[in-house]
């Protein structure tokens, strides 16, 4: 018996990528707007392309609540410990580390945070004053480098 098959899928317990940590938004193709504005996504323009600002509105804790119809960039999207998990190059125990590690960080630079600031916000603030913040500073790379070991594509930038 396969115990890992009877698990939900590794997005639905992470959800990560739909926060605010790594990403400022989220594009919208032409094709699927009608789609995404019916399903409740509030999406605006920006540099005449359609949008939704992250965190997304539709993540309820680590999950999506709109998972089968998610927009496809979002399914699209295939983070290093997702893709390392399809390959089999790790099992599913290991993903879950990965993810609890990355989601651990995440929420300790959160606790860190002014209330309502966006970590992308906070990430631009912290860059534009080098001696801000020690701590922050210190959770915000500790975040980076769990993301660029376990969740960023080589050659991919974050902050679209």
């Amino acid at each position: 018996m396969d115990l890992q098959s009877d698990l939900p899928p590794l997005c639905v317990t992470c959800g990560v990528c739909c926060t605010d940590a790594f990403f400022r938004y989220s594009c919208v193709t032409p094709e699927e707007s009608a789609r995404i504005h019916s399903l409740g996504f509030p999406v605006e323009r920006e540099d005449g392309r359609e949008i939704f600002s992250h965190p997304c509105t539709r993540l309820c804790g680590a999950s999506c609540t709109v998972y089968e119809q998610r927009p496809a960039t979002c399914r699209e999207f295939r983070c290093t410990t997702l893709s390392a998990l399809e390959e089999g190059a790790i099992d599913r125990p290991e993903a879950d580390r990965r993810v609890s590690l990355l989601r651990a960080a995440v929420q300790a630079v959160r606790q860190l945070l002014p209330k309502e600031e966006k970590i992308w916000a906070l990430r631009a603030r912290l860059y534009a004053d080098p001696a801000a913040a020690p701590q922050t500073r210190l959770a915000l790379l500790s975040m980076d480098i769990l993301a660029d070991r376990y969740f960023k594509l080589k050659g991919r930038r974050f902050f679209s």
